[in-house]
């Protein structure tokens, strides 16, 4: 248990390291939409494993977060997703058949999502005002 506070325990949250060095508090649940399509990869050494990773969201971009409470890119209007071979490689969910759980489609090829993403009442994902860089 953590510390007290006018009798209320506080707990403890870990500090989670997310990229360069920056580090985020491990109390509040930020992870990138899994729907997201790969903008580039990188690979890091793990012990004796090569990773490769996938990057969404570019550094220093701004962002929000969308209806299912995941980190999207933030920008004004509507806009469709662009899916190539390398997210199905890494098992990108598809935007159009998502719906927040565990057991939707991932894409299996090359499209142009039919679904919109955006701020405006004619997207099908809704996203917020930006919280952040």
């Amino acid at each position: 248990m953590g510390k007290v506070y006018n009798n209320y325990p506080i707990p403890m949250y870990k500090m989670r390291e997310y990229s360069d060095g920056i580090r985020i508090a491990g109390g509040i649940v930020m992870r990138p939409a899994p729907y997201l399509p790969v903008l580039q990869t990188r690979s890091t050494q793990d012990g004796n494993y090569l990773i490769e990773k996938g990057i969404v969201i570019e550094k220093g971009s701004f962002v929000t977060f969308d209806q299912f409470g995941y980190v999207v890119p933030a920008f004004i209007g509507d806009g469709v997703l662009s899916y190539s071979a390398i997210d199905a490689a890494f098992g990108t969910f598809d935007i159009d058949s998502f719906s927040g759980k565990v057991s939707d489609a991932v894409v299996t090829g090359g499209k142009t999502s039919t679904k919109k993403l955006g701020t405006t009442a004619d997207a099908d994902v809704k996203i917020g005002m930006p919280v952040g860089i």
